[in-house]
């Protein structure tokens, strides 16, 4: 299975986040559910393995324009197969509106996969780019695309999406789609934002 730890981990905090309230903040913790299908070469040809687990994944401001950003994922998936990815980095943000940020992200991967009959580890890096930006007084919506480089399992690219509505100031519920080269991932979030980017009030 290739594509199987590029494939998902281009979902999880490899970009830094927006808090509510029309402020865009970079500190807070999401919980995920997440349902991924992987299109995997075989002897009989293409299969289509289906998985699906839970992430977290957080944002901590440094100053205003850097932050901390990392995650971590438990996924389960057809033919007894566990897989688990943690990811640790940095992100970068560049205002370019009120509501409107341009965000990057360079980030360390390390994935595993348990087959039943043992153990594979890997590990590379990943890059994120994108757009985030809120359209509404509490909807915030973003895209970008990123890139998952891993030393044994190979590379994976992706396009990616997401819409999040905030219930006020601290608490959102959001779903995104991430399209990558032989995967597709569903997402559904519940987001905390636990404090304003550099003291500015989220509101």
């Amino acid at each position: 299975m290739r594509t199987t730890i590029p494939g998902w981990l281009t979902v999880f905090g490899l970009l830094p986040g927006l808090a509510g309230g029309q402020e865009l903040t970079y500190d807070w913790v999401e919980l995920q559910y997440v349902d991924t299908e992987i299109e995997a070469s075989g002897p009989g040809g293409d299969v289509d393995i289906d998985g699906d687990g839970f992430a977290v994944a957080g944002s901590f401001s440094l100053t205003e324009s850097f932050q901390v950003i990392g995650s971590y994922s438990d996924l389960d998936f057809d033919f007894d197969v566990d897989a688990t990815a943690f990811s640790i980095g940095g992100g970068y943000r560049y205002g370019i509106g009120e509501q409107t940020d341009l965000v990057a992200s360079l980030s360390y991967v390390s994935g595993e996969v348990d087959t039943g009959f043992g153990d594979a580890d890997d590990d590379g890096f990943a890059l994120a780019a994108g757009l985030r930006s809120f359209v509404h007084d509490r909807v915030e919506l973003e895209g970008g695309v990123a890139y998952v480089d891993l030393d044994e399992s190979g590379d994976e690219t992706s396009i990616f999406g997401e819409g999040r509505y905030w219930l006020n100031d601290e608490f959102a519920v959001g779903a995104g789609l991430d399209l990558g080269d032989d995967t597709t991932t569903f997402v559904i979030s519940g987001r905390y934002s636990f404090g304003a980017n550099l003291g500015r009030p989220t509101r």
